[in-house]
C-alpha cells in the first residue's frame, strides 16, 4: 500500500467523521507502517460540516439563540470577515439532536434559531451568508426562518402567525415590506445534503417528517400545510411554484424552499460545496485507494450524500473505493455503482442501540478494518 486517503461522514449517532477517520487511519497504520495515509473528514452539509469547513472561515462567533421548540440556546457560526462571509450550520441551532427525544415535537417546531443567526451574522457585516441544510428538527418551510428575518404572516382574520409546522395551513398573507431594504446586497447560498422536492411523495413532509417523529396524521398536515404556503407565496408575489419543484428545497423541512422562494438564494449541492472548499480533488489525485463511510449505507448514499461525492470525484481518476457503514442496505446496487467493496461494520450479536454506543462502534470500526486488511490489498493490486 502506498497512498490511502480515508475520508468519511459521521457514523450519527455514534462517531464524528473525525473520530472514524482516524480510527481507520491509526488501525492501518498499525497493520502498514509505510503506508501514507490522509484521514479528510467529511460531512454533506448536516451536522458537522461547521468543523469541517473551520478552515477556510476563521473566525468563530459565539451567539445565543432558540433551538426549535424555543429553549435557549448557545451556538456559535463561521465567518471570514476579509471576504464579508459567513457560515451557518442550521443543526447547529435547530439540529433534531439538540433536543431530547421526549421532547421532539415536529408539528411545533420552529426554524425561528436558525433565521437569528443569519440575522446576527448580517448584522455584523457579512454579505454574503452559506447556510448548511440538515439534521434539522422542523418542517415549517422555513417560516419561523423568516419570520425573525422580519418576513411577517397572517391568517385569514388578519392575526399575525408566528413560525411552525402547524401554523402553515393558516397563512393567507405574506408580507416583506419591512426587510426589503434591510436584505438589499445580501447574497445567499444554501447547500443542501439531499435532492428532494419541497411537496409530494419524495418531499419534506413524507419523507422527512417521519424521521423527526411526525405520525401519519402530521405527516398529512405539513403536506398540506407546506402546500398551502406554496400558494401563498404565489399569491404574494414571489414564484412559489417555481421554488417548490427545485432541487433540494425540500431539505432541513423545507428551508431550502424559503431560501430559494423568499431569499432569492442560490443552491449547491452540500458534498460538491464541501469537496470544492477543500480542494479535495487535488489531494486525491494520486491515491491508490480510497476508503469512505458513514452511519448507515443505503440507496439514499448514493443521492447527493457523502459517499455518491467521493465517487463521483475518485472515478475520475480511476481510484478504487471501499465503504464501510454502521448498517448496510441495498448492498447491490451500492457496488453496482462503482464502489469497489462495501462493509457493514456491525456486531450482529448485539442489538442496534448497542452497536451504536460510542465505546461499541469503535470497538467495531476497529475490528472491521483489521478483518478486512487483506481484502483493501487486493482491491490496490486490481486497481494496479
Amino acid at each position: 500500500m502506498k497512498r490511502i486517503v480515508i475520508c468519511p461522514d459521521s457514523f450519527k449517532g455514534s462517531l464524528s467523521a473525525s473520530t472514524a477517520a482516524h480510527i481507520i487511519a491509526s488501525t492501518l497504520q498499525e497493520l502498514h507502517p509505510t503506508a501514507e495515509l490522509i484521514e479528510m473528514p467529511l460531512a454533506d452539509g448536516g451536522e458537522g460540516t461547521l468543523e469541517i469547513v473551520s478552515k477556510k472561515y476563521p473566525r468563530k462567533i459565539d451567539i445565543e439563540t432558540v433551538d426549535a421548540i424555543g429553549k435557549g440556546l448557545s451556538t456559535h457560526y463561521l465567518a471570514d470577515e476579509s471576504e464579508g462571509q459567513a457560515f451557518i450550520e442550521s443543526a447547529s441551532s435547530i439540529g433534531l439532536p439538540l433536543i431530547s427525544p421526549e421532547d421532539r415535537n415536529v408539528i411545533k417546531a420552529s426554524s425561528y434559531g436558525l433565521g437569528q443567526t443569519i440575522l446576527s451574522a448580517i448584522r455584523a457585516g457579512s454579505r454574503e451568508i452559506i447556510v448548511s441544510l440538515g439534521g434539522s428538527a422542523t418542517c415549517d418551510g422555513g417560516m419561523g426562518m423568516m419570520d425573525a428575518l422580519g418576513f411577517r404572516f397572517y391568517d385569514n382574520s388578519g392575526r399575525e402567525l408566528s413560525g411552525s409546522g402547524e401554523n402553515l395551513q393558516k397563512v393567507e398573507k405574506i408580507d416583506s415590506t419591512h426587510v426589503e431594504s434591510f436584505l438589499k446586497g445580501v447574497e445567499f447560498i444554501f447547500i443542501h445534503d439531499v435532492d428532494n422536492r419541497l411537496l409530494g411523495k419524495e418531499g419534506a413532509a413524507e419523507v422527512f417528517s417521519p424521521q423527526k417523529g411526525a405520525t401519519k396524521e402530521e405527516v398529512a398536515l405539513l403536506e398540506a400545510g407546506l402546500e398551502n404556503l406554496v400558494e401563498v407565496a404565489e399569491r404574494s408575489g414571489f414564484d412559489g411554484y417555481k421554488s417548490a419543484d427545485s432541487i433540494g428545497t425540500g431539505a432541513a423541512g423545507g428551508l431550502g424552499f424559503a431560501f430559494y422562494c423568499f431569499l432569492g438564494g442560490e443552491s449547491k449541492r452540500g458534498i460538491d460545496f464541501i469537496l470544492d472548499t477543500i480542494e479535495f480533488d487535488e489531494k486525491i489525485k494520486n491515491a491508490d485507494l480510497i476508503i469512505t463511510g458513514e452511519g448507515k449505507l443505503d440507496c439514499q448514499s448514493l443521492m447527493g450524500k457523502v459517499v455518491s461525492g467521493v465517487l463521483e470525484r475518485a472515478q475520475k481518476y480511476e481510484i478504487p473505493v471501499v465503504a464501510v457503514g454502521g448498517k448496510v442496505e441495498d448492498k447491490e446496487k451500492l457496488i453496482a455503482s462503482g464502489l469497489w467493496k462495501v462493509y457493514d461494520i456491525a456486531d450482529k450479536s448485539l442489538t442496534i442501540e448497542a452497536n451504536m454506543e460510542k465505546e461499541t462502534a469503535e470497538r467495531n470500526l476497529r475490528n472491521k478494518i483489521r478483518n478486512i486488511f487483506p481484502d483493501l490489498q487486493s482491491c490496490l493490486r486490481h486497481s494496479k
